[in-house]
């Protein structure tokens, strides 16, 4: 039974993987940075612009390469500790506060590429309520107000971290506490510079449409 959830989670693991390789291939041969419905298709023409596409996708592929390390160390130690407890009535004592430490690590590395693909959970208020033609102001106010609360938590995030340094806790292995907390004000500030670069996308466009 371990053996067949394993399989199966590894071979959703290799399903995930290829998606997110190929759509990361995909955004670096289209001069879009964000393109699909809903999203504003902004043509890169400056070379400051052709700097942040290049610095972005660079952080997609980092992101989803540290999402496929993490799953895969959290499978890893998961079914270490399964074998261990089950036939040798015993395991490795940090083992599960470093597993917590990793989902939370996937969670918001997962939450930022959401944002990335858009994909993100939504409330679609303010569309239902508005004509057609309001779409692009709504879409607008809502990314702003997006990318202008994921900076006050990423503020808010640092401040914490900086509270833990100060404090000088220790998780497990002597390892400091803010260690693994540092992935918070990352998280919240990738966020937020994302939904601001949606949000010049749409001026920009709008620009250019005029």
């Amino acid at each position: 039974m371990c053996l067949f959830c394993l399989s199966t989670i590894i071979n959703s693991a290799i399903a995930f993987v290829r998606k997110k390789f190929h759509h990361l291939q995909m955004a670096t041969l289209t001069p879009d940075l964000y393109s699909g419905p809903g999203r504003a298709n902004l043509v890169w023409t400056k070379p400051f612009v052709r700097l942040i596409r290049q610095i972005e996708s660079i952080l997609g592929k980092f992101e989803t390469f540290s999402v496929i390390l993490l799953l895969s160390l959290m499978i890893l130690f998961s079914f270490t500790q399964v074998l261990l407890r089950n036939f040798f009535n015993e395991g490795v004592l940090w083992a599960d506060i470093f597993i917590r430490q990793l989902v939370l690590w996937v969670g918001f590395l997962g939450a930022s590429l959401a944002v990335r693909e858009n994909k993100h959970i939504a409330i679609d208020f303010l569309p239902n309520i508005l004509p057609a033609s309001w779409g692009r102001f709504s879409q607008f106010i809502v990314n702003l107000t997006a990318g202008g609360v994921s900076a006050f938590l990423a503020w808010a995030a640092w401040r914490f971290v900086q509270f833990e340094m100060e404090g000088q806790a220790t998780l497990f292995l002597d390892i400091p506490t803010w260690v693994f907390q540092i992935i918070l004000p990352y998280s919240f500030a990738i966020i937020s510079a994302r939904f601001l670069l949606k949000t010049a996308g749409i001026i920009l466009s709008s620009e250019k449409r005029n």
